[in-house]
């Protein structure tokens, strides 16, 4: 369920489960309410030293549903609605509402009438943009067909799934981000960013590095999940576009979908982990729990390991490490030891990295895009920012 206000609450399903099927486990009942709609209720009295302040967002909205799926006809009843808010609501909900994020009935027989009368793809495009103009992701896509029907060299690839086609995944490149790519697609850095339209699609970032170091959007792509087959669809699009020009070294996060995708579409790559991600986890799990002081001493002794050149070095290092800090040697082992490839230092200066050491380049245009679009802006927008940022560029 998404219900959607004007202060950006979000409302999705909180499943609280009275009654399971013996046989099969299968929830009952369930209660469908704002995700920040409820009072905040600390769960344990908070040590300020030792702990970080992560805050909260209630809100305090008094909406909810109680459903219950009977076991004789395995029909769902909606049992009780509190239909009381405490904020506005959206009267334009046909402009924000997933379910409009997509290409309609109408529009793929409209389409595949002109298809079959032999109209050029040009036509079809501007036709269903008089017929159609208030679908977001259908104005999205036949803005970018029709840039590419003036240049078969654009590159536009789209998903849509469901029975009533909804956009699931766009990924485009335009001729100069081809050119870019067949130059400098020897360094290539990704990274994903949310809140830059009203459908909450993912948006895709991917950077190249000139010969004047400077950085270059090659692609982007918006789609509806971080997922392994999702990011395999993306390289394999990107291949398909780039005939096939892999490249050497990819610079991501950890995200293990990520990296399961690139090993097995670009399985020739090399792949290194961002420097600031690792950080950031490492100060998740144990900022708040070393406090600030013994928290710099670990990571001033962590980077000291990290930084060694010489393999023998670096495992000399990291066993001071664990034994110094015992406490972290369980995640330290589990979730860094075994990629170290990917992030020490010993093994990352094998390869060419443009001086890199983190994804910092792709933040920075997101910090970009993101000061023209946000959360409730259309898809339009976004395409048109992003169009905006490639003119600047070149």
């Amino acid at each position: 369920m998404q219900v959607k206000s004007k202060i950006g609450t979000i409302c999705m399903q909180i499943s609280v489960v009275f009654d399971k099927d013996k046989h099969n486990s299968f929830p009952r009942r369930r209660t469908y309410a704002y995700t920040k709609g409820r009072a905040y209720v600390p769960r344990k009295e908070a040590h300020i030293n030792e702990e970080r302040d992560k805050g909260y967002h209630s809100g305090d909205c008094k909406f909810y549903i109680n459903a219950y799926c009977r076991k004789r006809d395995n029909l769902v009843y909606i049992m009780k609605i509190n239909g009381e808010h405490n904020h506005p609501l959206v009267k334009n909900i046909n402009m924000v509402a997933f379910h409009y994020c997509k290409l309609t009935p109408e529009m793929h027989d409209d389409v595949k009438l002109f298809a079959t009368c032999g109209v050029r793809t040009g036509a079809i495009i501007e036709v269903l943009q008089v017929k159609y103009p208030d679908n977001d992701a259908s104005s999205m896509y036949l803005e970018l067909m029709k840039q590419q029907q003036e240049n078969p060299t654009f590159h536009v690839d789209a998903c849509f799934e469901g029975q009533d086609n909804h956009l699931t995944r766009l990924c485009w490149m335009s001729p100069s981000q081809l050119q870019l790519w067949s130059c400098f697609h020897d360094v290539v850095l990704l990274d994903t960013t949310a809140k830059t339209n009203r459908y909450f699609m993912i948006l895709y970032i991917v950077i190249l590095i000139d010969n004047h170091n400077r950085s270059r959007l090659a692609a982007t792509a918006i789609v509806s999940d971080e997922i392994k087959e999702t990011f395999s669809w993306l390289f394999s699009s990107i291949s398909k576009a780039t005939n096939r020009l892999i490249p050497k070294l990819l610079y991501t996060d950890a995200d293990p979908a990520m990296v399961a995708a690139a090993s097995s579409t670009w399985t020739t790559i090399k792949h290194h982990f961002c420097l600031f991600h690792i950080r950031k986890n490492l100060e998740k799990h144990f900022l708040g729990k070393y406090g600030e002081e013994k928290w710099k001493e670990f990571f001033t002794v962590f980077c000291h390991a990290r930084n060694s050149r010489v393999e023998f070095i670096f495992e000399e290092k990291w066993a001071a490490l664990l034994q110094k800090y015992d406490d972290a040697a369980n995640y330290l082992q589990r979730h860094l030891y075994k990629c170290r490839e990917t992030w020490a230092l010993y093994f990352t200066h094998r390869a060419f990295n443009a001086g890199l050491q983190s994804t910092q380049r792709v933040e920075s245009y997101n910090g970009i895009i993101k000061n023209n679009v946000n959360g409730s802006s259309s898809l339009m927008e976004l395409e048109r920012t992003i169009e905006r940022l490639l003119i600047k560029e070149s």
